[in-house]
C-alpha cells in the first residue's frame, strides 16, 4: 500500500485492507507521526515497526499487526480502575490485620473468637478476587452492574461461594470433568459451594453466639475446637497468598492496562466461543487457552520491564 504526499495514515483501514501479516507503508517525503498510532483507537493491530530510507530518499515503514483484530478495543475507565486498585489495597490490608489479630486471640486461648476473625479475613480475600474480575470486565468492555457487585460484597453467601472456586473439587466433580459431563460437574460444584458456605457461616456464628443444640444451650467455646481453628487458619494463610497475587496483577493493570487489554479481550472471546462450540475435551481446550494467555502475557510483560 503506497501513501504519498500528505496522505493520512489510518492504521485500522490498513489492517482491514491488508491480506498478509505485514504491510509495507511508503510515505514519500512525509514524516510519520507515531503519536497517531499511540493515541488512536486502532492501536491494537500494531505489534511493531521498522523504518528506513530508500535509495530515492523517501522513507518507508514496515508495520506488523494482528490481522484477526479488526475492531477498536473498548475504552478503559482509568479513573475507576484506579479506584478498584485502591479498594483492593485497603481490603488486603484489612484481611492481613484480621489474620494477625486472630493469631493474638489464639495465643491468648480464645479459640472461638480467633476462628471468627480468620473467617472474616477469608471473606475479605474473596472481595479482592471479585475486584480482579471487575477490572477484567472494565478492560473487556463488558457491562458491569456496580450496585449488584457491591451488594454481593455484603452478602456472606456470595463471598463464601466465591472462595469455593479456590477449593479442590470433589472426586465426583473431577470424574465428571474427565468424561466431559459438564452438567454433572457444574451441579457438583454448586453443591460444594452451598456446603462450604453453610459450614463457614455456621462456624462463624458458633464462634460468636450461644446456641441451642441437642436440647441444651451451648457456648462458643463448646462448639469451636482447636482442630477447627487450625483448618481455618491454614486456609486463610493460603487465601491471603492468592489475594496478594491478585493485588499485584491489579496494580500491573492499573499501571498500563493497554499492555494486556487485547489479550484479555481475545481470551474472553475465545472462551465464549469454546463454550458455544462445546469441544469433546472442554477441559483440555480450556487449559490450552489459559496457558496461551499466561505465556503470551508473561512474555509481553517481561519485554516491558
Amino acid at each position: 500500500m503506497i501513501l504519498a504526499g500528505n496522505a493520512k495514515i489510518n492504521p485500522l483501514a490498513i489492517a482491514r485492507a491488508a491480506a498478509t501479516d505485514k504491510i509495507n507503508v511508503f510515505v514519500r517525503n512525509t514524516p510519520i507521526d507515531w503519536s497517531y498510532w499511540i493515541k488512536s483507537d486502532a492501536l491494537y493491530p500494531v505489534l511493531g515497526s521498522v523504518s528506513g530510507s530508500k535509495r530515492d530518499g523517501s522513507r518507508y515503514t514496515t508495520v506488523e499487526y494482528r490481522p484477526e483484530m479488526t475492531k477498536a478495543l473498548p475504552k478503559i475507565d482509568r479513573a475507576f480502575l484506579s479506584v478498584l486498585v485502591r479498594g483492593a489495597e485497603k481490603t488486603l490490608d484489612n484481611a492481613e490485620k484480621l489474620y494477625f489479630e486472630a493469631e493474638l486471640l489464639a495465643k491468648a486461648g480464645s479459640t472461638a473468637r480467633a476462628l471468627c476473625l480468620h473467617q472474616i479475613s477469608l471473606e475479605e480475600c474473596s472481595k479482592i478476587e471479585n475486584m480482579g474480575a471487575w477490572a477484567t470486565d472494565l478492560l473487556s468492555g463488558r457491562e458491569v452492574d456496580k450496585n449488584k457487585i457491591l451488594a454481593s460484597f455484603r452478602r456472606h453467601s456470595s463471598k463464601n461461594k466465591s472462595n469455593a472456586y479456590m477449593l479442590e473439587g470433589s472426586q465426583t466433580e473431577r470424574d465428571a470433568k474427565a468424561r466431559g459431563d459438564w452438567e454433572t460437574a457444574q451441579e457438583e460444584f454448586k453443591r460444594l459451594q452451598m456446603e462450604f458456605h453453610k459450614a463457614s457461616n455456621d462456624a462463624k456464628n458458633a464462634s460468636l453466639y450461644v446456641d441451642w443444640k441437642n436440647e441444651e444451650f451451648v457456648s462458643p467455646s463448646e462448639q469451636i475446637t482447636p482442630d477447627m481453628l487450625t483448618q481455618v487458619t491454614e486456609r486463610n494463610q493460603k487465601f491471603l497468598g492468592y489475594a496478594q497475587n491478585n493485588l499485584k496483577m491489579l496494580k500491573r493493570l492499573d499501571k498500563s492496562p493497554e499492555d494486556l487489554q487485547d489479550l484479555l479481550v481475545e481470551f474472553i472471546e475465545a472462551m465464549e466461543k469454546m463454550r458455544e462450540e462445546k469441544p469433546d475435551d472442554l477441559m483440555a481446550a480450556g487449559n490450552v487457552l489459559v496457558q496461551r494467555f499466561l505465556d503470551t502475557g508473561l512474555k509481553r510483560l517481561k519485554g516491558k520491564s
